[in-house]
């Protein structure tokens, strides 16, 4: 485990890649770019939609198409 915590560090490090991070998506750093907006985008429309609900939200679909959709996101 210390020896995949180590390349992982020096991924971050030497090519800003994030990889099996909590709360960061698995991207390369061009990718992320490209993508940032949105993510900064679905976070915001989360936070708002939280606060008009007055239940416990059990599921959320989030659908997407054009550029952004052929983006390699991670998988």
């Amino acid at each position: 485990m210390a020896v995949e915590v180590a390349h992982l560090t020096i991924d971050y490090l030497t090519k800003g890649i994030i990889r099996n991070g909590v709360n960061v998506p698995s991207v390369d750093p061009e990718t992320l770019a490209q993508i940032g907006p949105y993510l900064d985008l679905a976070g915001r429309m989360g936070r708002f939609l939280g606060q008009l609900v007055e239940d416990r939200m059990e599921e959320l679909e989030i659908r997407y198409s054009g550029e952004v959709a052929a983006a390699d996101r991670g998988r």
